[in-house]
Order: structure tokens, then sequence, then C-alpha cells
């Protein structure tokens, strides 16, 4: 008995791998306290970090220039993964630049729904959330 043949061809774009190379990197490093993901749009991607850890600095009163110390080196972590995976990539590589192209979000994911307390694109915060603000 012989296998049987199929002449359809299946096409995956560098974007789509790109997708599921993202998928897999959120996946292999997801903790019970920081997790990621990622939403590749036509010239952005945007990385969205979920993390606990926000509330317990707020608990124990960490400043605002704390959280940001945070926040950046978080983000800095990220976008070191993302050049990472997007140098492997000839076409996609030239369009998307980590400190141009991708934008990583903040957020507090503490069992009340998840919030954004941060926006940084480049390195640079654009919009920070302060909870200490309001008190």
């Amino acid at each position: 008995m012989t296998s049987p043949k199929y002449d359809a061809e299946f096409r995956i774009t560098e974007r789509d791998w790109l997708r599921v190379q993202l998928d897999l990197y959120s996946l292999k490093h997801r903790g019970t306290e920081f997790a990621t993901s990622f939403e590749v749009k036509s010239a952005e991607v945007i990385c969205n970090i979920h993390t606990t850890s926000i509330e317990n600095m707020r608990r124990v009163k960490k400043s605002k220039e704390e959280h940001e110390r945070f926040y950046l080196g978080w983000a800095k972590s990220q976008r070191s993964a993302f050049a990472d995976i997007i140098c492997q990539f000839p076409t996609l590589s030239k369009v998307f630049d980590p400190d141009r192209n991708l934008t990583i979000n903040i957020n507090d994911d503490s069992g009340k729904g998840a919030v954004t307390v941060c926006t940084i694109r480049g390195g640079e915060i654009q919009s920070h959330f302060y909870a200490g603000d309001l008190i």
C-alpha cells in the first residue's frame, strides 16, 4: 500500500515565521510572575510584558524612579531578545528596527485585570502611570 501524495503547496512568509518565533520565545520564557506576548503589525511590533511584580513594588513603597529603572531593565531585555530573533530574517530585519519599531507595554497583572502602567519605545519611557501619584 502506498501513501497518498499531496500536491498542495504550503507557503509561509517571513512575517508569519516571525510571529511563530516570537510566540515560541514567549512560551519558553513564561513564568508565574512575568510573561510576554508580541503583536506583529504592519510597521510595528508590540511587546506586552505582564507582571505581578509591580504590586509588590508598590507594597514596599518603591519610588517612581525605582519603578522606571525596573521597567527600563525589563524593556532592554525584551528589546535584546527581539533583536536576536529579527536578525534571522533577511527582509524583516531591514523593516523592523528594535529601537524604532518596537513598542513595549509594561502591564500590571496582579489579578484584577491587566493595566498598562508604562510604554517604552527606543529605550525611552513614553508614558508612565505611577499609582503613588494618586496618593
